[in-house]
């Protein structure tokens, strides 16, 4: 919360706390233990993301750590979460919901 704060003050937006997207272990040579209680934060908050905004062309702005933020886009897509994007610290990617349960990737910065 503390990096998007004070953007978030200075445009008046409010945010929510998802524990789903606290940085999370997501390299398999850690403990198999601590690599999927890591996966499965992944899982939970992409769950989530439909559960709650599927079907309702919503935008939302999501932030989170780049190596967690690659996965969650991965399985957004539909895709295994191996980590194919190379996020920038304070890097963006644009997706669009497809429709079918699963977003496409429209762009990175």
């Amino acid at each position: 919360m503390l990096t998007i704060r004070p953007w978030l003050n200075k445009h008046g937006i409010h945010a929510e706390i998802w524990p789903e997207l606290t940085e999370c272990c997501w390299q398999k040579n850690h403990s198999d233990y601590k690599y999927r209680k890591g996966m499965k934060m992944i899982y939970d908050v992409t769950e989530k993301i439909r559960n709650q905004f599927a079907g309702t062309n919503q935008r939302i702005l999501i932030v989170g750590h780049y190596h967690a933020g690659s996965r969650i886009v991965e399985v957004l897509q539909g895709r295994e979460p191996k980590g194919r994007y190379k996020l920038r610290n304070t890097g963006m990617m644009h997706l669009i919901e497809s429709g079918n349960g699963y977003f496409t990737l429209l762009e990175t910065d």
